[in-house]
């Protein structure tokens, strides 16, 4: 618990250094989501958009592991 009051704290600082920078406002959840993240849910979050880009530009398994010579 004190290593997430660390980060909290930190990621409050990081918003006042970075935001005069930013085109858009920083949140304190932008800066500590990648932080907080498992690996477990980070492979399931890569996978599920993953396969949203495979169903928006119509990619199929044959056209991904096909013969691209």
């Amino acid at each position: 618990m004190a290593l997430k009051k660390k980060d909290q704290r930190t990621a409050y600082y990081l918003i006042w250094l970075l935001s005069p920078y930013c085109k858009e406002p920083l949140s304190m959840e932008k800066i500590l989501e990648p932080l907080w993240v498992t690996p477990e849910e980070r492979r399931a979050k890569n996978l599920k958009d993953r396969e949203e880009l495979k169903r928006e530009f119509g990619i199929t398994e044959e056209h991904h592991h096909g013969d691209h010579r």
